[in-house]
């Protein structure tokens, strides 16, 4: 099958890379077009590097996200997770593109508490990558996330990592519930 014959490499922390086949990725059989826009996305992630931050990533994540210098519990957020090595960037060309956040304040499971992509970054694959490194240096069985219903492109790359709805509150953003969304891990990496 073409699916199981196209190996690519996906980004994890720092350097390290693993190969897979892509039928492995999406968990079943692709047709040709599905392929192909999946290789165009594969191919534009491979140029994002997904490595775990350090202390030394707060400046360039505040120049990649200006809410990092100006909301305080953003910052903390931010420092919170380097801290706790929960927090991941994207790297693109040596500069960090994104960045994403794990918390486990979620009913104490695992959350993906902020995903963030330079606007100039967006859609060329950094927000997949990030999400694949956060989802393979995972314990859990499960990962949680949420995002605005008005987010299309953020719902959109949920779907394609196979991430299914889980539920919604309605009261956070008046005319705009915010969507939970969860996806099982079923080869979690065990402690």
């Amino acid at each position: 099958m073409l699916g199981n014959s196209c190996r690519t490499a996906v980004p994890l922390h720092g350097r390290q890379k693993f190969l897979a086949p892509i039928s492995a990725i999406s968990g079943s059989t692709i047709t040709l077009r599905e392929h192909r826009v999946r290789e165009t996305l594969l191919m534009q992630r491979r140029e994002v590097q997904v490595r775990l931050a350090a202390t030394r990533d707060r400046k360039p994540i505040a120049a990649c996200d200006a809410r990092v210098m100006h909301d305080l519990q953003r910052r903390e957020l931010v420092d919170a997770a380097i801290a706790a090595r929960r927090c991941w960037v994207a790297e693109h060309v040596g500069a960090v593109c994104g960045y994403g956040i794990l918390t486990m304040n979620f009913f104490g499971r695992a959350f993906v508490d902020l995903l963030y992509v330079a606007e100039g970054a967006r859609r060329k694959g950094a927000g997949d990558a990030i999400l694949a490194a956060i989802e393979h240096a995972q314990h859990e069985d499960r990962l949680f996330t949420s995002t605005n219903d008005s987010n299309a492109p953020m719902r959109t790359l949920l779907e394609r990592r196979g991430y299914q709805p889980s539920g919604n509150i309605t009261s956070l953003d008046p005319g705009d519930p915010e969507l939970v969304f969860v996806k099982f891990l079923s080869g979690a990496n065990t402690k």
